[in-house]
């Protein structure tokens, strides 16, 4: 599987690759707001996927100390995004797994996605835009990192 920017056209950093929405949410999950990442995963597996999941293998989250951020892993809706040059894409949520605590996930909890099925695979060569909600309960620097697991 392969990941890439969801509008390669624009860096990591800049809209609507990486949104901030400094939006209080519920204590303990996104008191600061959230952080959007949005990407593109293309299939390149060799043949159809029938269940996507992202495992989340680096962040900073609780306790975050000295002047790393804290953030949370959320499940995220789907939305519409706008690319430079016109046109859009859906980028579709995901849903933290195990269901969402209190408190939000961190490191190794997991993100399902709900529109690969055994009914309605990922063909090989196609791709599924992906919107990733990130709460934020401490500002500072901070790491978020996943890899991608996918079944035939």
């Amino acid at each position: 599987m392969r990941v890439s920017l969801l509008d390669p056209s624009l860096s990591a950093s800049s809209a609507p690759n990486y949104v901030c929405d400094f939006t209080p949410g519920p204590p303990l999950t996104s008191s600061l707001g959230t952080i959007s990442l949005r990407r593109k995963i293309t299939n390149n597996t060799g043949g159809n996927v029938t269940r996507l999941r992202l495992r989340v293998v680096d962040v900073t989250t609780y306790p975050a100390g000295g002047e790393a951020a804290d953030y949370r892993v959320l499940s995220s809706g789907s939305t519409v995004v706008p690319l430079t040059g016109g046109g859009s894409v859906t980028a579709q949520g995901f849903t933290a797994d195990p269901p969402d605590y209190p408190t939000g996930h961190g490191l190794q909890s997991g993100l399902r996605s709900s529109t690969i099925t055994l009914n309605t695979p990922l063909p090989l060569n196609s791709s599924i835009y992906v919107n990733l909600t990130l709460g934020v309960e401490t500002d500072g620097e901070g790491r978020f990192a996943f890899v991608v697991e996918a079944l035939p």
